[in-house]
């Protein structure tokens, strides 16, 4: 679907190109233009931002949701979104929870949603997006919070847990759609094939990759539509949006399998309460659920769901 669909999106692009520009750019940043956001009637959040400092990159700006309850918090529940979306997926989960007394605090990974840009794919990284979120929780002093992990914010998640500076501070863990993938080799290479055509895909055209219309394939509703596309005017603010599924190890000996294994090594240790939610209509994390389970140790509190 995506080769047939994919040209007429890279000319839609170009002519996008022409007609958006960034609000800033300083050589290899940009943000999205606000504008692009301000008819989102059901993502009416006031915006915050945090400048997150690397070894290997200049300072640039993250944006997150922070919903407080009227009165003081019961516990806080950081969110983190997959790709390519970004907090604009838990919308519907801030009112509802802050209503029962809880703060919800929702980021945006570098590349998505109101965060920084970077234009150029070597830019991102595996530890470029733990770092980030490691500095996030740091600077916000979350603590005894409850991690929500979707996609590949479970890849990041997950990886990120077992740091010191973090695993402290985590109360609970949800976990949806995701997995701690460390390679493919002939044991899983049919189960992993869903994921095997998507990369491909994304290989083919790059930041080029029409999202709305990935979008569409799924939800078919307009104003949905528009509010996951809103971070993407052209393909120049698309470059982490094409190099996230690249991150994903195909080869156990990479940096990345290297981290994933150390993260599942990690939650065989984890006996906090743990809700693992799949839907299993994802053709790429089908499955993925049970891995997760085995996993933790018999005597973790963890409650299982499958949503059919």
């Amino acid at each position: 679907v995506l080769i047939i669909i994919g040209p007429p999106a890279i000319v839609t692009d170009k002519l996008k190109s022409l007609l958006h520009k960034p609000s800033k750019s300083n050589g290899f940043l940009m943000q999205t233009p606000i504008a692009r956001f301000k008819n989102l009637t059901d993502f009416t959040f006031p915006a915050n931002y945090l400048t997150i400092k690397t070894a290997s990159q200049k300072p640039f700006q993250v944006h997150y949701v922070d919903v407080k309850p009227k009165f003081a918090a019961s516990q806080t529940i950081l969110c983190l979104h997959g790709e390519p979306s970004w907090s604009y997926l838990y919308r519907g989960f801030v009112g509802p929870l802050v209503a029962k007394g809880y703060r919800v605090v929702l980021m945006d990974f570098n590349g998505f949603g109101k965060s920084d840009k970077f234009y150029n794919k070597a830019d991102y990284s595996h530890e470029m997006h733990k770092s980030t979120l490691i500095e996030f929780i740091e600077q916000l002093d979350l603590n005894r919070f409850t991690l929500v992990v979707q996609d590949w914010g479970g890849l990041t998640g997950l990886s990120v847990i077992r740091d010191s500076r973090v695993s402290p501070r985590i109360r609970n863990l949800v976990i949806m759609n995701t997995g701690l993938p460390t390679g493919v080799d002939a044991y899983n290479v049919l189960s992993a094939l869903p994921f095997l055509i998507w990369r491909c895909s994304v290989m083919l055209l790059g930041s080029r990759i029409p999202v709305k219309l990935l979008f569409a394939l799924d939800l078919g509703r307009l104003r949905q539509l528009e509010g996951y596309a809103a971070p993407f005017p052209d393909h120049r603010f698309k470059a982490g949006v094409a190099k996230w599924p690249l991150l994903v190890p195909l080869s156990g000996r990479s940096k990345v399998a290297e981290d994933m294994k150390e993260a599942r090594a990690f939650l065989k240790t984890f006996v906090k309460p743990v809700l693992i939610a799949f839907s299993d209509k994802d053709p790429i994390t089908r499955g993925a659920d049970k891995d997760l389970k085995s996993l933790f140790p018999a005597s973790a509190p963890i409650t299982h769901r499958v949503v059919e």
